[in-house]
């Protein structure tokens, strides 16, 4: 089994559950954060919408 690396960890959340996630490589992990986030962040229609949300959702 693969080890875990904190760093490379990141987690999709939704309301009613979380996908845990680790990517391969420092680069893959920014790749997939930013573009999760750019994702939502269109989808949801402004980037200011999680403002409300706890600081470790907004990360």
């Amino acid at each position: 089994t693969p080890k875990l690396t904190p760093e490379l960890l990141f987690s999709v959340v939704a309301e009613d559950r979380t996908l845990d996630l680790q990517a391969e490589n420092p680069q893959l992990h920014k790749r997939w954060v930013e573009g999760l986030r750019l994702r939502f962040q269109s989808f949801a229609g402004s980037p200011d919408l999680a403002l409300g949300w706890p600081e470790s959702i907004q990360k």
